[in-house]
């Protein structure tokens, strides 16, 4: 008898003796079912279930995956106040008892336990002990196979029957808490994967069983011998001299000499009998009937980095989510009224974290005035900082820092072009750009060339590969190739783009005007720009992504081949001929990024100047796109409105040469500039940069108020 049976066996031995509950009369839940007086299904199911766990590895792999799972998600006990706010507990029976359920058993063992049993059976039973009403003291897994379910004509549920070692116990509704997954054939019962996958689980046992029989040369007769007719002391001499030369793994593939006797081969290999797609298409038939994807269980066909994490995120979502919800419905339904009525159990996310969405969050919330400074870093995980309750300064003083110094020379010193703007005029690269930025221009342009080359290399050595093992079909596309050209080239990207948009700040500073910034700023500037541009650039899913554009080509590209019936070797010359990885398109990719940067820099400065009008300026129309000119056809506009086409500022294309030229109206010129701007009330810094007379809006005191000399 089990630890479990002597202690009901003591319980009940206090009490009167319990009787059978009454069975019959069928009833509204039971006659509506056609459940009649029987009762839950027997022991064989949960067998049989047990017996295919212990002998099928990745049925066994799954299952343990999704309990360990499950048990690995830590739990918080709140307490909801009169308000309906939840304030969290940290000491209480009920948590006690949640982390401890019993002496022999560990929280984790006890949730990977009944989560087994509704994995492979759809049910699980626990027992509340004590049973006398009192509030409990322990929780117990009960096997499945154990228990029957009495259907009751008005309760739903009347008993639940406890049957071990000859044994049964009568237990009632309240002392059992009972989770299952729904049956649509029978209310009382529930319903797991494996039951719906058996058909497929068996036919993956049967499978290995095979395997191990065909090394142990006795799954089946690999041929036959024909010979004369042999007396019985001849044919078991010839028995005999058989199985000690060729049977078992030690003599396999032995070569056979026979005398008067003719060998016929009759077996078939396992490749004959595509032995590894059966294996395959097993696998993925019990892992789909879980939904849980390949990778999570640590398989790596096809799997990089980006659709790894999706499939965690998957798994997290659509497998660990429902189950949890679902034991957090029964605790707080059935376990935390036991113990006061305002308790409320509830679960951390098992979602993975995505380092990179978090730190766009972080920027973007930031940069749009959602969030202020020390919010974005408290999701970054890093410590709040002084003054870091303001929220991001509005684009009229984006480089308005501690105290820039505006000086200026001559009577208009606000109206004069970008001292760039002449360069504009040549198509030359080197003629385009200011001398420093012509440098880093050109270091762009052959970086780009080379990582255009390896990524053609790699993915032709993906195809051959992907081609080889579909015995010499080409796949479909190349959706399986590692496309994660952030994780490739994010840093070092990085760094380019910083180092262009602080030489591009310094040379597109005009003559007449001097902002002194400091360095260590323009620094950190440069490296929130280089960080948000070059996501666009390499995350997948950004618009104008370059990894986007080329998947999509090398698609098309393959797509052509298999339409065309052409070789492996036809597409390879494709792929090294075509635009996509050409020299060509590094330099498109250098000089959009360096007018972006241009472009960028350009704009900041006018606006830490305090010119509010720009317009936009063409090479001409022979050159100019269409979109180009209806911008520059609007003449002079307010510089936080976009153009025409929706930019700001240039480039509005690919190889775009455009300039943008800035002025600033006469009310501008006659207002100062203040560099700090104060709550008059607390002292609260509330913006920087921003011209007298201007309103500002303070978020501690929650009043506006003018900006003041």
């Amino acid at each position: 008898m089990g630890m479990i049976e002597r202690s009901l066996a003591r319980l009940f031995s206090v009490g009167k003796a319990l009787e059978r509950p009454p069975m019959g009369g069928g009833g509204m839940f039971a006659g509506s079912f056609g459940i009649g007086t029987s009762l839950a299904a027997g022991p064989a199911p949960f067998r049989s279930a047990v017996a295919s766990v212990g002998s099928v590895g990745w049925l066994f792999a799954v299952v343990e995956r999704i309990a360990s799972s499950i048990a690995a998600v830590p739990w918080h006990l709140y307490r909801i106040n009169a308000k309906g706010e939840k304030e969290e507990i940290a000491s209480h029976p009920l948590l006690t008892l949640w982390r401890k359920v019993n002496p022999y058993y560990t929280w984790e063992e006890f949730v990977e336990t009944f989560q087994q049993h509704l994995e492979l059976t759809g049910k699980a039973f626990w027992l509340v002990l004590p049973l006398d009403g009192g509030q409990p003291q322990e929780l117990w897994p009960l096997r499945p196979d154990a228990v029957r379910v009495v259907p009751d004509p008005e309760k739903f549920i009347s008993a639940y029957l406890y049957q071990v070692g000859g044994q049964t116990f009568t237990l009632r509704p309240e002392q059992v808490i009972y989770l299952r997954y729904p049956n649509p054939g029978n209310p009382y019962e529930g319903m797991s994967p494996v039951q719906a996958a058996m058909t497929d689980i068996d036919a993956e046992r049967y499978a290995a069983l095979w395997t191990l029989n065909f090394f142990l040369n006795s799954a089946e007769p690999g041929g036959i011998i024909q010979t004369k007719a042999l007396t019985d002391e001849e044919f078991e001499r010839l028995r005999l001299r058989w199985q000690e030369s060729h049977k078992g793994v030690a003599n396999a593939h032995r070569v056979a000499i026979l005398e008067e006797a003719t060998w016929v081969d009759r077996k078939l290999t396992q490749r004959d009998m595509q032995f590894e797609q059966l294996r395959r298409l097993n696998r993925d038939t019990i892992l789909g009937a879980f939904g849980v994807h390949s990778s999570v269980m640590g398989v790596s066909e096809s799997v990089n980095r980006a659709n790894a994490l999706a499939a965690r995120l998957d798994f997290a979502q659509w497998v660990l989510l429902p189950r949890l919800r679902r034991i957090r419905a029964k605790l707080n339904e059935e376990l935390c009224p036991r113990f006061g009525a305002d308790l409320e159990f509830d679960f951390e996310n098992p979602g993975p974290m995505d380092p990179e969405m978090i730190l766009r969050e972080a920027i973007e919330g930031y940069k749009a005035g959602l969030l202020t400074r020390n919010e974005g870093r408290v999701r970054l995980g890093e410590d709040a900082v002084e003054d870091g309750d303001n929220f991001f300064t509005p684009p009229a003083a984006l480089f308005g820092l501690e105290s820039p110094q505006v000086t200026t020379k001559g009577p208009e010193p606000f109206s004069a072009l970008p001292h760039r703007l002449a360069l504009a005029l040549s198509a030359s690269d080197t003629e385009l750009y200011p001398g420093p930025v012509a440098e880093v221009f050109a270091a762009i342009r052959r970086a780009w060339g080379t990582r255009l080359e390896e990524e053609r290399e790699r993915l032709v050595a993906f195809l051959k590969e992907a081609t080889k093992s579909l015995q010499k079909q080409l796949p479909p596309d190349a959706s399986a190739y590692d496309w994660d050209w952030w994780e490739r080239y994010g840093e070092v990207v990085i760094a380019e783009l910083t180092t262009l948009f602080v030489v591009s700040l310094k040379a597109g500073m005009a003559p007449g005007v001097l902002i002194d910034v400091p360095e260590h700023e323009l620094q950190r500037r440069a490296g929130v720009y280089a960080r948000t541009r070059g996501g666009r650039l390499l995350r997948l899913g950004e618009d104008g992504n370059l990894v986007n554009a080329t998947r999509a080509r090398v698609n098309a590209l393959v797509a052509e081949t298999l339409e065309r019936g052409e070789s492996l070797g036809q597409l390879v010359a494709k792929l090294r001929e075509d635009p996509v990885f050409s020299r060509a398109r590094a330099r498109t990719v250098a000089r959009t990024e360096t007018a972006t940067a241009l472009g960028t820099a350009d704009q900041d400065l006018a606006q830490v100047a305090g010119l509010d009008e720009k317009r936009w300026i063409t090479r001409g129309a022979d050159v100019a796109e269409a979109i180009c000119l209806a911008n520059e056809a609007q003449g002079w506009k307010g510089i936080a409105d976009p153009f025409q086409s929706g930019h700001l500022h240039p480039p509005a294309h690919p190889n775009c040469g455009c300039v943008a030229s800035y002025r600033g109206a006469s009310f501008h010129r006659q207002r100062a500039v203040v560099a700090e701007i104060r709550c008059p009330t607390c002292r609260k810094l509330c913006a920087k940069g921003l011209h007298a007379g201007e309103p500002v809006y303070c978020p501690r005191c929650k009043t506006e108020f003018v900006v003041a000399l």
